[in-house]
């Protein structure tokens, strides 16, 4: 992980970093993210099919809780995260106005965690284009006034 965020992300020559369905855990994320702090090229990120978790969430979320990012595309889905992983990527887009796909699908993310999510692109962050939360079994029907209220306000979703 080392030689790939040295290469490729603080050399400054990638804009799509495509690592889905490896073995990356909460470590990996952490280099990923110490790299990426000092990115300004890299537009689009697939970590999809790995072990991010949480404590990987946090890492990748302050990484990109920055104004001048230029990551686009963060794709998540896959890498058991919860409701704490959520409210991270939520504090995250309360300065983040650069991000367009945010992609959780197949976490472990409950009504809790899309609340967060919901309340953030309600009252602070209006770029966001794509929400996918698909697959998270711990949704239920309490999450749908929250998606309901998003939609209605937000109008890039």
């Amino acid at each position: 992980m080392s030689t790939v965020a040295g290469q490729a992300i603080i050399q400054r020559q990638c804009t799509e970093l495509r690592l889905k369905q490896n073995k990356i855990t909460s470590q990996g994320a952490l280099i990923l993210a110490d790299a990426l702090r000092h990115n300004i090229k890299l537009r689009e990120l697939y970590l999809y099919g790995n072990q991010i978790s949480d404590i990987g969430s946090r890492s990748l979320a302050q990484a990109f809780s920055v104004k001048h990012s230029t990551l686009i595309r963060l794709s998540l889905g896959s890498n058991g995260i919860t409701d704490e992983g959520a409210r991270y990527f939520a504090d995250m887009l309360k300065i983040n106005r650069t991000l367009r796909h945010l992609l959780l699908s197949a976490n472990k993310i409950g009504d809790r965690g899309c609340s967060q999510l919901a309340n953030t692109l309600i009252y602070y962050n209006t770029t966001l284009e794509r929400l996918d939360l698909d697959s998270n079994r711990a949704v239920t029907d309490s999450s749908v006034s929250n998606f309901v209220a998003m939609i209605r306000t937000n109008d890039n979703l």
